[in-house]
């Protein structure tokens, strides 16, 4: 238990909450006035039954019991006991047990009292052994020092007053040990700066701020120290000091270097002809802001002031329509439509297989998805090489392609339209996780199928076998209709690659932006069906798995562009 519940159990016992009513005592605005000799008889049992209880409470807790505190405490249980025996005895000893009831009272304000002073002194004494030991290590003093000794010698006799109990004389003794090494420590300050002088007329700068950092760690606060301390660091340190601006002004920002994120403007101590290189970014309102890389050449001493400036990015706007251009002109254009938060059944619609029961789920973040699969014309203008077994156009789908070859085309995307100064730092293309693609796919629908559960319709809007929709194998991308919300093809033609790993759902508990199982086995999901499978592959909640590095004339995927959390100096450690 705590000190602070210590307390308040010893408070609590001292401080009148034991219930003592004299003859004759006001309660509740009132006079009470009990004449009876069993009614103050009552009483005073009340008043032992309340002071046995806080001593019980008491004994459950660990105070230090130890020498004085436990001699009080046990004393206390003694009179308790006195006072219920003197009460009990025949005829009474009334006045015996109203003295061992005060004598309890008073063992418990001591203790009471003490107990604080009792958390104080072991905070001090180890405030002191650490302030003792930087003295030394610090400032090159031995322990066989007058002024030391004398310290060491206060704070034994502080030690012997504890033992006997003598709480404020042992805290006085502890502020005449910080006199004592105050003054001390002053003395040796002034004997080194002296020192430190002497080696900056020679230009021994490093010495100077080794013997300057030593005693700033037991000195932290003194004006003369921190006056050298500045002109030294001006001949013997690197600082790098980097701040971020836009539009004439300085802005909130972060600095990626050595690995962590730092919040700007970045104050850097390093080594004199270092080169430092900071990734900086930042993002205010709904204006992007681009990243900037800023490199450095530290040839000097001193602090050197510098500025990055950021300028805006046109970046993704929410409930807007977002574009892609590549190399190979309109025909590689991916065309994104924004998908809006919010709420879904997920899964089939009387939950037929186990691992695939309907449940809600919400969407809490916007995103945006491809409204084509991607084409073969958009995979060869980034990747060079066209994967796929049907070629012939490049506005089929691109298809054979991995989850592994998927992910990292949108890593290459992601780096292009970066580097291009085209897509701010905080968003990245990627793969639609499975809830994203079907929350999309259904279009706000429930049933089958984002057009309904009119199978011979589908015709109209995929690519599926079985159906007459004049297409043997693959169709280019866009030639059947968009569901609700302007996507194509999500019924058929090629399935698609989700970013998730496959596993059951857990069904009717609500999913919030829910991204697969963390510990599945390494397969990953593909949903909407293909131009090779029938009717049932292609509903709305199908799913499909495969390792991720499969590779099938069936299987493509779409892009999805969505924003991620802007990195923290705390988080992104």
């Amino acid at each position: 238990m705590g000190t602070s519940t210590v307390v308040r159990a010893l408070a609590m016992a001292a401080a009148g909450c034991l219930l003592a009513v004299p003859s004759g005592a006001r309660a509740a605005g009132r006079q009470i006035t009990i004449n009876s000799v069993s009614g103050i008889r009552t009483l005073k049992a009340r008043e032992l039954r309340e002071l046995r209880r806080q001593l019980e409470e008491l004994e459950k807790t660990r105070f230090e019991r130890a020498q004085t505190f436990g001699e009080h405490f046990e004393r206390a249980k003694a009179l308790c006991a006195e006072a219920e025996a003197k009460m009990n005895a025949n005829p009474s000893d009334d006045e015996g047990a109203e003295l061992a009831v005060a004598g309890c009272k008073g063992e418990l304000n001591w203790l009471a009292e003490n107990e604080t002073r009792r958390s104080q002194f072991l905070v001090r004494r180890r405030q002191l052994g650490d302030l003792l030991i930087d003295v030394c290590e610090r400032l090159g003093v031995s322990l066989s020092d007058p002024a030391l000794q004398g310290v060491t010698v206060l704070m034994k006799s502080a030690g012997e007053e504890f033992e006997r109990g003598e709480m404020r004389r042992a805290l006085e003794l502890f502020d005449q040990c910080d006199r004592t090494l105050e003054a001390r420590i002053a003395e040796e300050l002034r004997r080194l700066l002296e020192q430190v002088r002497g080696l900056m007329e020679s230009k021994s700068w490093d010495k100077a701020l080794e013997l300057l950092s030593s005693a700033r760690a037991v000195a932290p606060t003194d004006a003369e120290l921190l006056k050298l301390l500045d002109e030294v660091r001006r001949h013997a340190v690197t600082t790098l000091r980097v701040s971020a601006w836009m539009d004439g002004k300085e802005v909130p920002a972060l600095a990626h270097i050595d690995g962590e994120w730092e919040v700007m403007p970045l104050v850097r101590d390093v080594r004199k002809g270092e080169k430092v290189t900071l990734r900086v970014v930042t993002a205010r309102g709904m204006e992007s802001y681009g990243a900037a890389t800023a490199y450095y050449s530290c040839d000097w001493f001193g602090e050197q002031s510098f500025k990055v400036e950021l300028k805006p990015v046109e970046g993704p706007r929410a409930r807007r329509p977002w574009k892609v251009t590549f190399a190979g002109g309109k025909v590689a254009e991916m065309e994104m439509s924004f998908i809006r938060p919010g709420n879904f059944e997920m899964g089939r619609e009387r939950g037929e297989q186990s691992g695939d029961q309907r449940h809600p789920v919400e969407l809490r973040h916007g995103y945006w998805l491809g409204r084509h699969e991607v084409t073969q014309g958009q995979w060869l203008a980034l990747m060079e090489k066209n994967p796929s077994f049907r070629q012939g156009s490049p506005e089929l789908p691109v298809e054979n392609v991995s989850w592994e070859d998927a992910m990292l085309f949108c890593r290459k995307l992601t780096n292009q339209e970066r580097l291009a100064g085209r897509l701010p730092e905080d968003y990245i293309y990627t793969l639609p996780s499975e809830a994203q693609w079907e929350y999309a796919c259904r279009a706000g629908s429930t049933g089958p199928f984002s057009f309904g559960d009119d199978e011979l319709v589908m015709t109209l809007y995929g690519n599926v076998s079985g159906t007459e929709d004049g297409y043997a194998a693959l169709a280019p991308v866009g030639k059947f209709r968009p569901n609700a919300w302007g996507l194509h093809d999500m019924h058929g033609n090629v399935s698609e690659w989700c970013r998730d790993f496959y596993g059951t759902y857990v069904g009717g508990v609500k999913q919030v932006e829910p991204t697969g199982p963390e510990d599945a086995e390494a397969l990953r999901v593909h949903r909407g069906g293909s131009w090779l499978g029938g009717l049932g592959a292609a509903r709305s909640y199908a799913r499909d798995f495969a390792t991720p590095s499969f590779h099938d004339e069936t299987i493509g995927f779409r892009v999805a562009l969505v924003r991620v959390p802007r990195p923290t100096a705390a988080s992104a450690k």
